[in-house]
């Protein structure tokens, strides 16, 4: 049966999925590495999310499975969001991507074990939901972590906005400096919810940030078709 965390979790997979192909393919014609980056950390998110689904799905069914897919999924997260965070490094501050990024994977290590020390136990409730159940400990590293890499993430998306002088792109910054706030907010709540009307918010929250990511991705092509179809529509 299909709980609402389950699609939450699905949803974002394919989110996720379609926006890394996307940008992959957008790699592929210029060859800038910026866009590889983001596409790699897009097709990390989707594949976190994808163990997401598997623990959503088993934590009606065996508990002990459900926790290891939550494990296996955290230690993807951190390394999609180093790749992540590389893409407003690499436009901001180029000199200092490189070494910051092997820095965040040397922290992904100590982060990882902590994340093993304990395996969560989630459950499936009767409204539909699944109580992650994850123990204080890995609460703690999964936010500090989280919050240590993405947090200076959104500031550089918002001051690239905020430099660049092509509007289109500026709004872009914002939309995605939004959809990452939201998305790695709601994502983490999920850890500490204890109501369902907390863990239905989170797995609502949590697509929706995913969706307002990939529209930033899709705003410049989806602002040129209109100021063509605009211009058709004048002639």
């Amino acid at each position: 049966m299909a709980t609402i965390s389950i699609i939450s979790m699905a949803l974002i997979t394919i989110i996720m999925g379609t926006g890394g192909a996307f940008i992959y393919s957008s790699f592929i014609k210029s060859k800038d590495r910026v866009y590889l980056y983001f596409s790699l950390s897009f097709f990390g998110f989707s594949i976190m999310h994808f163990f997401l689904t598997l623990g959503a799905y088993f934590s009606g069914i065996n508990s002990e499975i459900a926790g290891m897919m939550y494990q296996i999924s955290h230690v993807i997260l951190f390394l999609a969001i180093a790749l992540f965070l590389r893409v407003p490094l690499k436009i901001i501050l180029p000199k200092m991507e490189k070494k910051i990024f092997i820095f965040v994977l040397i922290l992904a290590i100590p982060a990882s074990f902590l994340l093993f020390s304990e395996l969560p136990l989630p459950v499936a409730t009767d409204q539909g939901l699944t109580a992650w159940n994850i123990p204080g400990q890995i609460t703690a590293v999964v936010g500090t972590f989280v919050a240590l890499m993405l947090l200076p993430a959104i500031y550089l998306f918002a001051l690239s906005a905020k430099k660049s002088k092509d509007l289109v792109f500026k709004k872009r910054g914002i939309i995605m400096a939004v959809g990452v706030l939201i998305l790695f907010t709601a994502g983490p709540a999920h850890n500490v919810a204890q109501s369902f009307k907390a863990k239905l918010l989170a797995d609502v929250l949590t697509p929706v940030g995913a969706i307002i990511m990939l529209y930033g991705i899709y705003y410049p092509r989806l602002k040129e078709k209109k100021e063509i179809n605009n211009s058709e529509g004048i002639q």
